[in-house]
């Protein structure tokens, strides 16, 4: 092709080489792209990390006794960015199974909380096992709830949704 100068750049026939250069190249990074996908492993990475954070907001909120409705947030960026580690997706598909584990990550959260508060209320964790019924642990949730842990819980779903994929424009930095 030759020296490139804006002289040679502004020849139609050379620009328009150099642009189906440019799609060549992010046409091989598609390809390389679609190869390193795995659903399957960020679906496990997405589950491990939903258990691991929603017990660490256990944990946290027991020992701390702040019962906060941020930690949804860092549950949501969690399982989002891991899958996106783990994954490497490039469709919503990855997006929409991150936001739905992160759904059932905070329930979770939320469930081990609340069966802390009634172990206090029986005395022990095997009694408040044994006098629980699913009403009374789904009464507990729906009284545990607050407007704020809604608006959290949707926060971090779509924080969740955002980490989980990229774009191979958006891996690449540039614009095509």
């Amino acid at each position: 092709m030759g020296k490139l100068t804006k002289k040679t750049i502004k020849d139609p026939s050379v620009h328009a080489r150099l642009l189906e250069m440019r799609a060549e190249r992010h046409l091989e990074a598609v390809r390389k792209a679609e190869k390193r996908q795995s659903f399957k492993l960020a679906i496990i990475a997405g589950i491990v990390m939903g258990l691991v954070s929603s017990s660490a907001w256990f944990w946290i909120a027991v020992t701390s006794g702040w019962l906060s409705s941020l930690y949804a947030i860092g549950v949501g960026a969690t399982i989002g960015y891991s899958m996106w580690i783990a994954g490497r997706g490039r469709s919503r598909k990855y997006g929409t199974a991150a936001a739905t584990i992160t759904f059932f990550s905070i329930l979770l959260g939320n469930m081990f909380i609340v069966f802390h508060e009634l172990s206090l209320i029986y005395g022990s964790y095997s009694e408040a096992l044994k006098g629980i019924d699913i009403r009374t642990y789904g009464y507990g949730i729906l009284g545990f709830v607050h407007y704020l842990d809604v608006i959290f819980a949707l926060v971090a779903m779509g924080i969740a949704h955002r980490y989980s994929y990229k774009t191979v424009e958006a891996e690449l930095g540039k614009r095509y």
